[in-house]
């Protein structure tokens, strides 16, 4: 299904955060600070090549942490309509040359690898937190300038107490199934409460959110999941 534009406003970002939240399965394991991750989208009707490529990946060393059914898409950045999601992180950077077989077996999944960074996906269990994913592509007018928006959204919201948390970004060096997006961001919030209060409780934040999308991005995309 190919997203309709959602024009850059305050109310459409408003609707973007509230209801892209990724809840996210308990992981057994924890992604390293810098790994190669893998995020899979599974096609509807198509669980067991889902099930099928997770099992395969981590016979190949990469180790889950979440998973969840895709209830949803906002954005106009064109990712098929996906039933499931997951984000594996590996360890070892050779396996990023075997996906090309696993996306001639599985046509229908849309796969992104790249370079995954984050530090903050082996705390607490994920069980109870709210995951935002951002698919973004820029228009690179100020690469300098976009860095130090963003850094500054983020570090704004970890000093406010319902804010969310910068989990970790994933930076592609290939994707299957989908145009290749610049930056795959991962974002949580503690708890549903504070994911539904902090709209509420911060609207300078949001409207800073819809100026950095206004600002730097040309498409993007949230994927809204829902717990299996």
């Amino acid at each position: 299904m190919k997203n309709s534009r959602l024009p850059v406003t305050i109310g459409k970002v408003m609707a973007v955060i509230g209801c892209c939240s990724v809840i996210a399965t308990a992981p057994t394991h924890a992604i390293a600070k810098r790994s190669t991750g893998i995020l899979v989208l599974g096609a509807k009707n198509a669980d067991d090549n889902y099930r099928n490529a997770i099992i395969w990946l981590d016979k190949r060393g990469c180790k889950l942490f979440f998973s969840g059914k895709v209830a949803g898409i906002r954005g106009a950045l064109d990712v098929k309509d996906p039933g499931n999601m997951a984000l594996l992180g590996c360890r070892k950077p050779s396996v990023a040359r075997k996906i090309d077989d696993l996306s001639v077996s599985m046509p229908e999944l849309q796969i992104v690898i790249g370079q995954f960074d984050g530090g903050q996906f082996d705390q607490k269990s994920s069980a109870e937190k709210h995951y935002t994913v951002k698919f973004s592509r820029f228009n690179n007018n100020d690469v300098s300038r976009r860095k130090q928006d963003l850094l500054a959204l983020n570090s704004e919201a970890k000093s406010i107490s319902n804010g969310w948390r910068q989990a970790g970004i994933l930076i592609p060096d290939a994707a299957y199934g989908m145009a290749k997006p610049d930056a795959i961001d991962f974002i949580y919030y503690e708890n549903p409460a504070d994911a539904q209060n902090f709209r509420s409780d911060n609207p300078t934040v949001v409207q800073k959110v819809g100026k950095f999308n206004s600002d730097h991005v040309l498409d993007f995309a949230y994927v809204n999941s829902r717990p299996k």
